[in-house]
């Protein structure tokens, strides 16, 4: 990655990423699914709060001031497409673009918009600690080897100006004999700080940097240490904005350095001197701010679009169903789930599967549910048909990971002391349609719509119309192979049949097919090759 001239140098500075306290601030579409990842950064020292509300964000970035803001491109705010410019040029704080779904169509977005810092992939919270992490070592010209703790325990690593270290008496030393600071009562792997010394000059940004941070099946627990190691509450962090030399004061009284624009072709402001020209009330930043995003428009515009209204309907049905636990007991919380229920959502503009995670299955739960749905989304004007609901078997899965990186929504409710997961899985294409056949038993459905990748679980027969009978072609369990429908295909075949009785497990194929694919594109996508932090952050915890 280039770096960045305009920013303040640090590389002649003790600094380890990790130990440094860098706030962070997050505008989401879907607050809720993100907690998890707020509480794995702020568990290793990063303080991290997420609004929906852009007005709220605002008002927050002038008072306290983060090192970093993050903005999805999935918030439904008008106002998203000028924030991330009105943000860098008013506070000179990084501002980093991402999704909260894994669809073509956002991925599409974050690709296309002129942000300086993205990082693409899920919003997990391994995945946002290594973003940050490589965005501040381009920032602030820092050498981020992430590989070096590893190494330094080994008894041999390779400083950030390229020699390398290793362990002495009396402490670490590099390859030329210059020492390493090494903390002298505290762990050397866990807190080994290099002194950052290149010969290399600063090389001028010419293009926005990307952080392409790929998802991953990490989990998410105060045991994981997949980023370093979690924060030690009895240390004292030094803070970015201290070590840059900042003063919150700047920020309130209008005189920040107006920094890089996030079009990179925008023509920069000239900085100012921090005390220099007429300070301006706190307030009025806002209230500029403000006008600036929203003219003089509402500040917040209710999303109305059908998705917004089906997840508002969704929770207000499960809401009405699900009841409170006893007082006081301790919630069971939802990670794993490898049995589901859904609900085939039948819509001409977003058609999908409504999906229920519990640590307890229940047929008699999904009932009340579907009644519930229908009734919402009749009075919410949800234009949607909500089918019969079944449980079906999947690949085991953390369902947070699994409904951040796929579903248009999620959110979890509370159910008799135990946390009920919600997401809406969408389809790019019309629910496969079921046509019963007239004056017989039996029931159509289109070749094109029987997956390759799933074992069928009915017999699938094809219709001779020359000796006007039905032939057995695939037996309950075996799988469609891509040859095979290409030559139906190549002879114009275009419909397998089955028998009416067959209809339920018909539905749930379908739904075990779309389901399956999200989980296995997100677990096939590879992980960053960021190192392996493990052994060093257990000795550090």
């Amino acid at each position: 990655m280039a770096e960045d001239s305009s920013a303040p140098d640090l590389s002649g500075k003790v600094l380890d990423v990790d130990e440094l306290e860098v706030d962070i601030v997050i505008l989401a579409k879907m607050p809720n699914a993100l907690k998890q990842t707020a509480s794995f950064l702020t568990r290793r020292g990063w303080p991290t709060h997420v609004f929906s509300n852009v007005s709220k964000m605002i008002e927050v970035i002038a008072e306290r001031r983060p090192d970093i803001i993050m903005v999805s491109l999935n918030h439904p705010s008008p106002a998203v497409l000028k924030l991330p410019d009105v943000i860098v040029q008013t506070f000179n704080l990084i501002c980093i673009g991402f999704v909260e779904l894994n669809d073509p169509n956002s991925t599409n977005k974050l690709s296309s918009r002129k942000i300086r810092h993205k990082i693409f992939g899920t919003p997990s919270g391994p995945n946002i600690s290594r973003g940050i992490r490589r965005i501040l070592a381009e920032k602030y010209n820092i050498k981020l080897d992430d590989h070096r703790k590893d190494e330094v325990k080994k008894g041999k690593a390779k400083g950030n100006n390229g020699l390398v270290l290793q362990k002495s008496g009396q402490g670490v030393t590099d390859s030329n004999g210059v020492k390493v600071n090494v903390g002298a009562e505290e762990s050397e792997t866990a807190n080994t700080k290099v002194v950052a010394e290149t010969s290399e000059p600063a090389v001028e940004a010419q293009t926005p940097t990307e952080v392409e941070v790929e998802a991953t099946t990490e989990v998410e627990s105060p045991t994981s240490v997949a980023d370093g190691p979690i924060a030690n509450p009895n240390k004292k962090r030094v803070r970015l904005k201290e070590l840059l030399g900042i003063e919150i004061s700047d920020v309130a009284s209008g005189n920040m350095y107006l920094g890089d624009s996030m079009d990179q072709n925008a023509e920069q402001p000239k900085p100012q001197a921090p005390g220099n020209g007429s300070e301006e009330d706190p307030s009025d930043l806002v209230g500029r701010l403000k006008k600036s995003l929203f003219g003089d428009g509402p500040e917040e515009v209710e999303d109305n679009s059908g998705m917004a209204n089906l997840e508002k309907a969704s929770g207000k049905a499960l809401a009405k169903v699900c009841q409170k636990g006893e007082a006081g007991k301790k919630i069971s919380k939802l990670v794993q789930v490898s049995k589901v229920g859904v609900f085939p959502v039948v819509s001409e503009t977003m058609p999908g599967y409504l999906v229920v995670g519990m640590t307890a299955n229940s047929q008699g739960f999904l009932k009340v549910c579907e009644t519930s749905l229908q009734q919402s989304f009749n009075s919410m004007g949800v234009v949607a048909k909500v089918e019969p609901g079944f449980w079906i078997d999947i690949p085991e899965v953390q369902f947070d990971e699994w409904s951040m990186a796929c579903a248009s929504f999620t959110f979890k409710v509370e159910n008799l002391g135990a946390e009920v997961g919600v997401a809406f899985f969408p389809s790019d294409r019309p629910l496969p349609k079921v046509q019963p056949i007239s004056g017989e038993d039996m029931v159509s459905v289109a070749v094109a719509d029987i997956s390759t990748e799933e074992p069928v679980s009915f017999k699938a027969y094809i219709y001779l119309k020359e000796n006007d009978k039905y032939y057995l072609y695939l037996r309950n369990g075996r799988q469609l192979q891509p040859e095979q429908k290409q030559r139906l295909e190549d002879k114009n075949i275009s419909e397998f049949h089955m028998k009416a009785v067959d209809q339920e497990n018909l539905r749930m194929f379908f739904a075990a097919s779309h389901l399956k694919e999200t989980i296995k594109a997100i677990q096939s996508n590879p992980e960053d090759d960021m190192g392996d932090d493990s052994d060093t952050a257990n000795e550090a915890a």
